[in-house]
């Protein structure tokens, strides 16, 4: 069975890592991207704090939270991007 898709029909990719998802927070990913180009996905901003270590596991820096932000699946993109 053959299927057609244009390149600017939605793909979403979800990794079932996290099946618990919302009904609510699916519907707010596509009413909001609905007429976005590319797409996005679901995520929260970091509220723990991150460390940046070297080869041998010393932490060297503490990492800036601010515009960190954990990414979660489903992710929405056009097929086309």
């Amino acid at each position: 069975m053959a299927c057609e898709v244009a390149a600017d029909d939605w793909v979403l990719v979800h990794d079932a890592a996290r099946p618990c998802l919302g009904r609510a927070d699916l519907h707010r990913l596509v009413e909001d991207l609905c007429d976005h180009p590319v797409g996005g996905l679901l995520g929260v901003p970091v509220r723990d704090t991150m460390k940046r270590c070297a080869a041998d596991g010393s932490i060297v820096a503490t990492v800036d939270r601010a515009g960190l932000w954990h990414a979660y699946t489903p992710q929405m993109f056009r097929f086309g991007s």
